[in-house]
């Protein structure tokens, strides 16, 4: 209805202004001058661009005055955003005008009369006029400039004279140039809108921590790409979860949370355990703040999640080590000494026996005592195993075929009810280890697989060659810059909690029922592998199985 309206308005306008310039030119003179007001009130603010908005107004005033240029100048400090800016910039002309000066210093005469007249006309008998880029392009005629407020300038200019716009034309076209200033500011501060929302659009999406909008209730109004992977949802997905129960491990965090936020308006560092899509575990660092509404109401969170996971481990990692070397410690000094103990323990039993060999029960007794002591070095002997990795003799060798020959071994004495199943990677280079020692930690995970289903489920052993050097390897160990072969158990038993897991390798812990584990099978896998210049982990989740990864130096040789 608008645009038509506006159609209609102008043809009307155009047919009264006709009529009256064949009746009366006098009365024709008032028409052509509201037209032109019509015409040039509709082109101000056409568009919030700037240039776009320019010319639409430019080519207007052009037309309708019959002039022969047309240019607008602003201040070079509003088109930079620099406040070292100075002068003016020519930003748009009508028509264009090649070689035409588009800059003028701060103290350029034009812009130092600029300061004293809103509005003044320019012809040759004037000395500026020369000084001015028209006029050094355009030559001889008359230009006249209006100041747009503090934004800048409006030049008009005619080759001749007599086509120059009356002083009356000139009033009239007064009000319409004010209008036009304003569309400029508005202009000016969409484009400082766009800008700054396109800055911080970009450094939204592209941020590698999670940014986020969230309301009290729970439910995330935004959150970039980087929010989404890292908790493994789809970007629809992720704005449809109810964050206290499907993302937080524990819904009392977000309680805390929000009580905490609530109370103090922000959060910094905020340290919380999420879950992802595929169950795993999210460790975050939060900071964000409450957003209110105009009556105080607290209708939003927002901030930034950074995934700490990775760190996390390793400070697991690193305190886990720690331990198991204090333990290691504890663990050789106590058998070396018990050992000693039991070596003279079943030397006298043995000198007893050749005393008695006549006294059947007596003798008895003493290999009672006999098979004890040596049950104890057994166990005093996985002592030493875990805290020195035992007596090693490395050589290069294939742990591919070790994996065969171990899981062919345990397939026939675990039974039907246990299932193996091997991913091994072809042409993977030697490892320099100790078979026996080697073959001791296969068969130890694997046996720990087993009474983790207890007795029926699937082993699953792969293994692959990687680049990464486990956490525990230092730089100039000897070993940091070699590939390294990662061995993988995993089993669908019941899985572990984060405790258990944090306490999985410390000798004579175990969670079997008491008489069937002594706590040092796990103990004794960490401690071979430490010393060969690996690393083992575990990964798991109640109810999911475990897994376990061994990570191996390759051989010197290959190298």
């Amino acid at each position: 209805m608008s645009a038509w309206w506006d159609s209609q308005t102008a043809v009307s306008l155009d047919m009264i202004h006709l009529k009256n310039m064949r009746e009366s030119p006098r009365r024709a003179q008032p028409i052509a001058d509201l037209l032109m007001l019509y015409s040039l009130s509709k082109s101000v603010g056409s568009s919030l661009d700037l240039y776009q908005n320019c010319k639409a107004f430019l080519k207007t005033l052009t037309a309708r005055l019959r002039l022969d240029y047309s240019a607008v100048w602003l201040k070079h400090s509003l088109l930079t955003r620099s406040g070292d800016a100075t002068g003016a910039r020519l930003v748009c002309t009508v028509p264009k005008i090649s070689d035409l000066e588009d800059c003028l210093a701060e103290d350029h005469p034009l812009i130092r009369k600029l300061r004293s007249f809103d509005r003044f006309t320019l012809t040759n008998a004037d000395t500026l006029f020369a000084e001015t880029p028209v006029g050094q392009a355009l030559g001889a005629g008359s230009l006249t400039v209006f100041g747009l407020g503090n934004l800048g300038a409006l030049e008009l200019f005619v080759v001749d004279p007599a086509k120059q716009p009356s002083e009356e034309q000139l009033d009239h076209i007064s009000e319409v140039v004010s209008l036009f200033t304003q569309s400029l500011g508005n202009c000016l501060a969409y484009e400082r809108i766009r800008v700054g929302e396109s800055k911080y659009k970009s450094l939204f999406e592209e941020s590698r921590d999670a940014v986020f909008i969230s309301t009290p209730a729970g439910r995330f109004l935004d959150i970039n790409e980087a929010g989404a992977q890292m908790l493994g949802y789809t970007m629809r997905e992720i704005r449809g979860l109810d964050i206290t129960k499907q993302v937080h491990v524990n819904p009392e965090d977000r309680e805390r949370y929000k009580s905490t936020i609530e109370r103090i308006g922000h959060v910094q560092d905020f340290e919380q355990v999420l879950q992802c899509k595929n169950g795993k575990k999210v460790y975050v660092l939060e900071s964000s703040s409450v957003v209110h509404d105009e009556n105080g109401e607290i209708i939003a969170y927002r901030g930034i999640m950074r995934n700490v996971t990775e760190h996390r481990q390793l400070q697991q990692q690193l305190s886990r080590s720690q331990r198991m070397d204090s333990l290691g410690l504890l663990a050789g000094g106590v058998a070396h000494d018990f050992n000693n103990l039991l070596t003279g323990m079943l030397g006298f039993t043995a000198l007893i026996q050749s005393h008695v060999e006549n006294d059947k029960i007596l003798s008895d007794y003493l290999s009672t005592v006999e098979e004890s002591a040596l049950r104890a070095m057994g166990l005093t002997k996985q002592l030493l195993g875990f805290a020195r990795g035992g007596d090693y003799e490395p050589r290069p060798l294939h742990l591919n075929a070790l994996v065969v020959e171990t899981t062919d071994l345990l397939r026939r004495l675990f039974g039907g009810n246990i299932e193996f199943e091997c991913h091994l990677k072809d042409g993977l280079p030697l490892i320099d280890g100790d078979p026996n020692q080697l073959q001791q930690v296969i068969m130890n995970l694997c046996i720990n697989a087993r009474d983790a289903m207890d007795g029926v489920g699937k082993i699953i052993v792969t293994t692959a060659i990687t680049l990464d050097a486990p956490a525990n390897v230092e730089h100039g160990s000897g070993v940091y810059d070699r590939p390294f072969i990662a061995m993988r158990v995993s089993d669908t038993g019941c899985g572990m909690t984060d405790d258990v897991i944090q306490r999985i390798f410390e000798p004579f812990y175990t969670t079997k029922e008491e008489g069937k584990g002594t706590g040092l099978g796990l103990a004794l896998v960490y401690g071979v592998v430490t010393h060969h210049g690996g690393a083992v982990s575990v990964e798991s989740t109640p109810g999911s199985g475990s897994v376990f990864s061994v990570q191996l130096p390759v051989s010197g040789c290959n190298i």
